[in-house]
């Protein structure tokens, strides 16, 4: 009589069925995982672009106190990019535009800039003017079109719940601050 010998070479892997279920099972995470995800870019877009802006700003303020000079900060949006020119306010800002809307941040070789590469879909929206101007105390400028109590605010449109960033210009002295969301980043 002949013994009966199971096959060996089907007890090992996975069955077609099992496979199946955990790709399905993948794919339900990452629909359910997708859109909190672009969510969290999008907020880290805005960060580094609100960091980048506090930086500049910070830095204008300070040289301006370093040099004693004047300094100024202009923004605008080209391209439908946002981009901003820190100068002394006796020299002109034509060639020292540079993005705000990057996650690699880069120092130019013009200290005067701060290079910010790779075009993302920010915008940024001034109320009440396209530039800022520190005296040479670094306090704000009595002639500057931003003053105390105004923001640069960033954002990213086209969304469902728009995100906010903004720095606030809070005293005369200079004195700033950043917001998160849109009732932090109102106007005073």
């Amino acid at each position: 009589m002949k013994k009966y010998q199971r096959s060996r070479h089907f007890d090992k892997g996975f069955t077609l069925v099992e496979l199946l279920v955990t790709v399905m099972i993948m794919g339900i995470l990452a629909v359910v995982a997708m859109p909190n995800w672009f969510k969290y870019i999008n907020e880290q877009r805005l960060n580094e672009a609100t960091d980048a802006t506090e930086t500049l700003l910070r830095n204008a303020q300070n040289r301006a106190k370093q040099e004693a000079q004047n300094f100024r900060v202009d923004f605008r949006v080209s391209n439908n990019i946002p981009q901003a020119s820190m100068y002394r306010t006796d020299s002109s800002a034509s060639s020292c535009w540079t993005y705000l809307d990057s996650l690699g941040n880069k120092k130019s070789p013009r200290d005067d800039c701060l290079n910010l590469s790779e075009a993302n879909q920010i915008t940024l929206s001034l109320i009440q003017g396209n530039s800022i101007t520190f005296s040479n105390d670094g306090s704000i400028a009595p002639n500057s079109p931003l003053q105390p109590n105004e923001n640069v605010t960033l954002t990213i449109p086209n969304l469902s719940n728009t995100p906010y960033r903004c720095v606030r210009i809070k005293t005369i002295l200079g004195s700033m601050d950043k917001g998160k969301d849109s009732t932090e980043c109102q106007q005073s």
